[in-house]
């Protein structure tokens, strides 16, 4: 099950990990794990923008991840914890623009972007994961793991487009449209979407 960080929102669905694990072992207590899962993303949040109300991202994912693993056994029972590095692909990248534009209200109402105008790029993702789990061993080489694994993963952001706002003339006191060229760069140095995410799995491994 993958939990993203915009369920604390009320935004955003849980979504089914599915994918392929394995680990090179280095003595009795320290392997190396590498492997890959897809994900529907649900969703991806900002960082170094205006505070998120919602998900700005909805992404099919491929993540890839390899680190380190340190494990210690009990019998039948083992534990262990591990951390690494991860890779956000994003084959497919909805960026939901009335949330972004909810969120870019500032001192004023944002109304909508043109469709016509808007330029959107979300980039490669680099980030960190770090898991713990436990494991029950059935026989000399088939055990049961439960496993949580916390990922952040920031990924570049972009947006280009007319933004449209409404502005109340001092004057009058009469609402007008006033349409604007937004780019995100110009705005914001390091706007970024970040995957944050709790993973937690339930499988099993067999070993040599």
């Amino acid at each position: 099950m993958f939990l993203p960080e915009s369920l604390l929102l009320g935004e955003g669905s849980a979504s089914i990990e599915t994918g392929f694990s394995t680990s090179v072992g280095l003595g009795s207590i320290v392997s190396v794990p590498v492997g890959f899962s897809y994900i529907q993303a649900y969703g991806l949040l900002p960082d170094g923008g205006p505070t998120a109300s919602a998900p700005w991202v909805y992404a099919d994912s491929l993540l890839l991840h390899g680190g380190l693993r340190a494990g210690l056994g009990f019998g039948r029972v083992s534990v262990f914890a591990g951390a690494g590095g991860a890779l956000n692909w994003m084959p497919v990248a909805r960026v939901l623009l009335h949330n972004v534009a909810t969120d870019l209200a500032i001192g004023e109402t944002v109304v909508a972007f043109d469709p016509d105008t808007v330029e959107t790029k979300v980039g490669l993702g680099l980030g960190w994961y770090a898991e713990t789990g436990t494991g029950f061993r059935l026989t000399d080489q088939l055990a049961l793991t439960l496993r949580g694994r916390l990922y952040i993963i920031p990924s570049d952001f972009s947006l280009n487009a007319t933004m449209f706002t409404i502005e109340r003339n001092t004057e009058s006191n009469e609402p007008s449209v006033i349409g604007k060229e937004f780019k995100s760069a110009d705005e914001y140095e390091s706007l970024r979407v970040v995957l944050r995410a709790l993973s937690i799995s339930l499988g099993g491994s067999f070993s040599f």
